[in-house]
């Protein structure tokens, strides 16, 4: 008998403990439901922001393309005494006190002529994305040419806008740079590149002169 209400009472302890167990299970299942909603929720919140980023780089892409396209007009202007133009030969001639600036480099002369693409080079040009309708520029008598802090002078001066060279001829072209010079037959200069090629003749050998202050000076 005494066995038997042993047996009882322990039966009524494992009943209590496992009602209590039962209870914690429940408890925790129900706490850990807001936890799993709440990260499922910051989960779409962050695909929310991820798809709207997408095609605000696509704008900003669209814009740089736009000043990309956006080119500055090249202008050159000429003052003289008098002009005379030339259609079938293609050129326009400026004399008497005659000046030629581009904005970065003056060309006087007594004479300039400016030669001009043919409508069917221009042509050409466009389909080949080239700017500009002048061909060529030849200046003759008492040729000044400045750019920068460099002064070139002779009889006569070439300058081909394609390729950005001049070609300095007559007695002494001479160029100069404050005290520093250099002379020839012939003087070429390449402006892309700032390159200068100077030729001997037969009776005028290369004379130059290079003062170290002068590259010191802007």
């Amino acid at each position: 008998m005494k066995n038997q209400i042993c047996l009882k009472t322990i039966c009524k302890k494992i009943n209590g403990l496992n009602f209590f167990i039962i209870l914690l299970l429940c408890f925790s299942f129900l706490t850990s439901g807001p936890i799993l909603t709440s990260s499922v929720c910051a989960a779409a919140r962050n695909k929310k922001t991820i798809v709207n980023k997408k095609p605000l780089k696509n704008k900003k892409k669209l814009k740089t393309v736009k000043k990309i396209k956006k080119e500055k007009p090249v202008l050159f202007h000429v003052t003289s005494d008098t002009m005379i133009s030339e259609r079938k030969a293609g050129f326009v001639e400026f004399s008497g006190h005659a000046a030629a600036n581009d904005g970065n480099s003056v060309i006087k002369a007594d004479s300039i002529k400016v030669f001009l693409y043919t409508p069917q080079e221009q042509k050409k040009r466009k389909r080949e994305k080239k700017q500009g309708t002048i061909k060529k520029i030849v200046a003759s008598g008492n040729v000044r040419y400045t750019t920068g802090n460099k002064k070139a002078f002779s009889d006569k001066a070439v300058y081909t806008t394609d390729n950005e060279i001049i070609v300095l001829t007559g007695k002494a072209p001479i160029v100069k740079m404050g005290t520093s010079f250099v002379t020839g037959k012939k003087i070429t200069l390449f402006k892309k590149d700032s390159r200068v090629i100077v030729e001997s003749g037969k009776t005028r050998r290369v004379e130059a002169l290079f003062n170290s202050e002068d590259r010191i000076k802007k």
